[in-house]
């Protein structure tokens, strides 16, 4: 299936020559900080919402430093992406394999806890906002989505008491 998109071929070509140019001896300075840079741009692609080239950026990222942030970044860029909804399994399976790499990814807890909210599973949105606040306490976004279901259980049980 990666063979035949010429886009997805190319990711995976870039991959694979980024792995083969890599030092089997530990983690290579040069290509960590190389793979921060292509985060960094990647970041800047994606807040301008070409997602396409911000997961190119990801993919080279992660191919020099298999980081979760990485994998998690790329995966939100593919869930993010209208074009490609049809793909949502592939990037929460991605953000699974993120936080297996890293379980205490923050962003990879955050962004299934907005999919789960999405999908209307609060129990597991709230159980993955906790798990990023748990990993990052001060994680803004993690912080307000738990706030707001704190607002809407109280709101609930107030109805429930009066209504």
């Amino acid at each position: 299936e990666v063979l035949h998109d010429d886009q997805r071929r190319h990711q995976y070509e870039q991959a694979l020559q980024a792995q083969a140019e890599q030092p089997k001896g530990g983690p290579d300075p040069r290509a960590i900080a190389q793979a921060s840079d292509e985060f960094k741009k990647g970041e800047v692609f994606f807040r301008r919402r070409d997602f396409a080239k911000a997961e190119e950026c990801y993919v080279r990222a992660y191919a020099l430093d298999p980081n979760g942030e990485y994998l998690a970044a790329r995966a939100w860029a593919l869930y993010m992406d209208p074009g490609r909804k049809h793909e949502a399994a592939r990037a929460k399976q991605m953000l699974q394999d993120a936080l297996k790499a890293n379980p205490a990814c923050d962003r990879a807890h955050y962004q299934l806890g907005i999919i789960a909210r999405v999908d209307n599973d609060m129990a597991a949105a709230e159980r993955h906002f906790r798990d990023a606040v748990k990993a990052n306490p001060r994680h803004l976004e993690a912080n307000q989505e738990l706030r707001l279901i704190e607002m809407r259980k109280k709101k609930s049980v107030k109805k429930g008491l009066f209504g």
